[in-house]
């Protein structure tokens, strides 16, 4: 299936780079440029927050630079790895959904575009529009906030997690370390190849994918004479690291692909259209986006989904809502906060396995440590939409 291959490539590649990166100890002189600012742990979390807004482009870029770069800080104040993947995971999905230049938001454009809602060329523009009412994106984006700061307390299995990270010793952190010892830390060898990935997937030209997948292949075309005449670290020794980062990939791809499966056994067997068959009977104008959003929730967290779930929902939901008078853009926006929800707290969705994994987190204990956080501002969420329905 080409969308797997995509996915290994992407994936892989990108695992391969942030290897690159540690073993001519670039990832180190990030993490001690950062210690130089950074004095505790709220300081760890809100740079984690931080650095998830600002690399907005695309949410597996987004879960595998954070994570990467802040685990050796976070293991420095003793914040939890599940508290870490918690914050990379909830800042990665919902800002590439509020920064209309990722490749979230040009996906859904142009679904908006295919089924009628935008003129052609006009996609963005109406994506922009709906912004104000992808709502899970702006509670989930607010809530870690929350969390960073110390407002709301760690709560159910992270305040376990936490407390377990006060007391245990320190993860050993041997991989973050270059190759030889002799070899100099140079910022500069994590920051520009980074800087360089976020501007070519912002302007390559092609389709999303493609510009994604190339974008990853110039920076490591770039990364490794850069590093070479940097820190002076072997050619071969960072060709060995890129195979080598390719590989420690595997476990979080296994799961990643294996979703795939259960992905297309859902397509064949329909469950989207039944689920939205279903919930018709309680979908009133007032009550429709509220419905949507906790039914296209369903769907994506058992299928893993979030954009399969657009492109199959979207057909069925948009003329539904303008037949029985519902507010088309809020009821958009609900299916968008939909596959944000349950990109967030799928077990084996792909955004939540990146970012376990390059937090370092076991993917169960962030799945379970970070799931009280996601059904609150699902709540949240599904309170507002029928708020915003009744009045709009």
């Amino acid at each position: 299936d080409p969308d797997v291959v995509w996915v290994i490539l992407v994936c892989g590649l990108f695992g391969s780079l942030i290897r690159v990166l540690t073993v001519c100890g670039g990832a180190e002189a990030i993490g001690a440029l950062l210690a130089t600012k950074v004095t505790g742990r709220r300081g760890v979390l809100l740079s984690t927050w931080g650095m998830g807004l600002l690399i907005f482009v695309d949410d597996y870029l987004n879960a595998l630079a954070v994570g990467s770069t802040m685990r050796p800080l976070a293991d420095r104040f003793k914040v939890s790895r599940a508290m870490l993947a918690y914050v990379v995971d909830s800042t990665a999905a919902p800002v590439c959904l509020l920064v209309p230049v990722s490749t979230w938001a040009f996906f859904v454009a142009g679904l908006l575009e295919a089924e009628g809602f935008a003129e052609a060329g006009q996609g963005l523009s109406a994506y922009i529009s709906l912004l104000p009412w992808m709502l899970y994106a702006w509670v989930a984006v607010v809530v870690v906030l929350l969390v960073a700061l110390g407002v709301m307390p760690a709560i159910g299995p992270m305040r376990r997690a936490e407390q377990e990270a006060q007391t245990a010793p320190a993860p050993q952190q041997d991989e973050l370390k270059p190759h030889s010892a002799d070899v100099p830390r140079r910022a500069a060898a994590f920051i520009v190849p980074i800087v360089l990935l976020v501007g070519c997937t912002l302007f390559l030209g092609g389709d999303d994918g493609n510009r994604v997948l190339k974008a990853i292949l110039l920076t490591l075309a770039v990364a490794l004479p850069l590093c070479r005449i940097l820190t002076g670290e072997k050619l071969d020794r960072l060709c060995d690291a890129m195979l080598e980062g390719f590989g420690r990939m595997a476990p979080a791809l296994a799961i990643v692909v294996c979703s795939f499966v259960l992905r297309q056994v859902n397509e064949e067997l329909g469950l989207t259209t039944f689920v939205i068959e279903a919930a018709r009977p309680w979908m009133t104008p007032a009550l429709m986006p509220a419905v949507a959003f906790v039914a296209l929730s369903v769907v994506t967290f058992t299928t893993g989904s979030y954009w399969g779930t657009y492109a199959i929902s979207l057909p069925v939901v948009l003329p539904l809502a303008i037949e029985i008078g519902a507010d088309a853009p809020l009821v958009l926006g609900a299916v968008i906060s939909a596959g944000a929800f349950g990109s967030h707290a799928c077990f084996y969705g792909d955004s939540t396995v990146l970012s376990s994994a390059s937090s370092g987190c076991d993917n169960m204990t962030h799945v379970l440590t970070q799931l009280p956080y996601a059904l609150l501002a699902a709540a949240v969420t599904t309170l507002l939409f029928v708020l915003l329905g009744a009045t709009l």
